[in-house]
């Protein structure tokens, strides 16, 4: 069985390799508590009509209850409702509800917290329950996939990839998934989702799947790292690209600085690295540099793709530190001298704890990389 989890502009694919009494696994990507907000509107598509002032507002025991009754009551009680555990990225979980059933089907699945945001916001019961049942009515008419397509591993072997996470907050997960080490961290492996089906859909690869198809772990990461270096690119940006990028998009920077990526560093076994766009007075009031893929997703990985840490030192020509931001980047901060790794793991446990999303949180501390060991320390 299979199901889709709508969340963010991403859409999380669960599936069962075993036979019905399984417990369906999925693997959360969310960006921004503000951007996740932002998204429910935007997946809607529409404008959502407030509630009343004067209505009580409920707990959410009662908004859940209500919520329930008002998609009965739209739908003729023939969708069928259920709500469910969902587990992300470093053990988080949190209640879904889930529209429809059957075997092999790709269901929707919302995180009851968003609906409950929403309706905190003021958007009523009754529109969240219409916008419910149109987005079940839109996946049931676009999401038409074979309940085999998982089920061959030559089907999927050009699909697979290697995303970094949290070896600490993940021991559950990681009992159940093949992995490797990358320092203290752990590399896994994932399915992405041809766009044509589910764009954005990701599985988790687990060991069932692995005796499944009758494939080893030496085989099923030989084939995710090349697919991850060949087509998923490490890029790395001057930081002050980046703002720039956002400033601009925000209209606050004058058009002669609305310089973007075009001529950013993009580096890799397929890639070179290109002249950057930044001024040296740019550079040396924001020495950092960010680093993820061309897709942005998962793109912490790129800092463990065989032969790049060296590929970005040789480009900086320095040592430097790796502040691990989130699952999906890590910023790179050439080591002149300057700073102590104390000082540097004090910020990154700050970041996580304000600005990074739980789900998303990679390490709490950063790691450095000496040309003269050529590798790594914590």
């Amino acid at each position: 069985m299979s199901r889709v989890f709508i969340r963010r502009r991403y859409v999380t694919v669960c599936c069962m390799a075993g036979s019905g009494g399984d417990n369906p696994r999925r693997d959360s990507i969310s960006r921004s508590v503000g951007k996740r907000r932002n998204l429910f509107r935007r997946l809607q598509g529409f404008f959502c009509p407030f509630r009343s002032r004067q209505e009580e507002k409920m707990n959410y025991r009662q908004f859940r209850r209500a919520l329930t009754e008002e998609i009965s009551r739209r739908s003729g009680e023939e969708i069928e409702i259920s709500f469910r555990d969902m587990q992300s990225n470093n053990d988080i979980h949190a209640e879904a509800i889930m529209l429809g059933s059957g075997y092999g089907k790709f269901l929707p699945s919302i995180d009851m917290n968003i609906l409950y945001q929403e309706y905190g916001k003021g958007v009523s019961v009754r529109h969240l329950a219409k916008l419910l049942i149109h987005q079940y009515q839109e996946v049931q008419k676009k999401y038409s996939i074979p309940g085999d397509f998982f089920a061959s591993y030559e089907r999927v072997s050009g699909r697979i990839y290697c995303k970094l996470v949290s070896r600490a907050q993940n021991a559950k997960l990681l009992a159940e998934v093949p992995n490797c080490s990358w320092a203290d961290l752990a590399v896994i492996v994932y399915y992405r989702m041809e766009p044509t089906l589910v764009e954005g859909g990701t599985i988790t690869i687990q060991r069932e799947h692995l005796h499944r198809w009758g494939v080893d772990s030496e085989e099923l990461f030989r084939n995710a790292w090349e697919n991850t270096a060949s087509a998923m690119h490490p890029v790395l940006r001057p930081l002050s690209n980046v703002l720039s990028e956002l400033e601009k998009e925000e209209g606050a920077v004058h058009e002669e600085e609305s310089a973007s990526y075009k001529d950013d560093a993009e580096y890799g076994e397929n890639a070179e690295y290109g002249e950057e766009t930044e001024s040296e007075e740019d550079n040396r009031r924001c020495p950092l540099y960010i680093l993820t893929n061309q897709d942005k997703c998962y793109g912490a990985i790129s800092i463990a793709i065989p032969g790049e840490a060296e590929m970005i030192a040789e480009n900086i020509r320095s040592d430097y530190y790796v502040l691990p931001s989130s699952i999906h980047e890590c910023l790179i901060l050439p080591d002149d001298g300057s700073y102590k790794t104390e000082f540097l793991n004090e910020l990154v446990r700050s970041v996580n704890d304000t600005q990074v999303d739980p789900s998303e949180v990679l390490s709490d501390h950063v790691y450095h990389y000496s040309r003269l060991c050529g590798g790594f320390d914590i």
